[in-house]
């Protein structure tokens, strides 16, 4: 079964950022219905995991900007034979 970035979309809608007060933690929020949520890291992986889900983050959002710009190009096009 392949995956691709949109299959992760659920938790790359936003960045993910530190939890200020427990070290172990990761503060997110969740794309149905933007409720938070905590995910307990070990410490010394926090930092790392978190950038590296930020970046992932960046980068659907860069797809989706592509995306749309396609659709309008698309649109344009299309509109000449309609």
């Amino acid at each position: 079964m392949s995956r691709t970035i949109k299959d992760f979309e659920a938790i790359l809608h936003t960045e993910w950022q530190k939890h200020p007060n427990i070290t172990t933690y990761i503060k997110g929020v969740w794309a149905e219905d933007m409720s938070k949520y905590n995910i307990e890291v070990p410490e010394q992986l926090r930092d790392m995991i978190i950038s590296l889900q930020n970046i992932l983050c960046f980068k659907l959002s860069e797809l989706k900007d592509i995306e749309d710009t396609l659709k309008d190009k698309a649109d344009a096009l299309n509109s000449i034979f309609n």
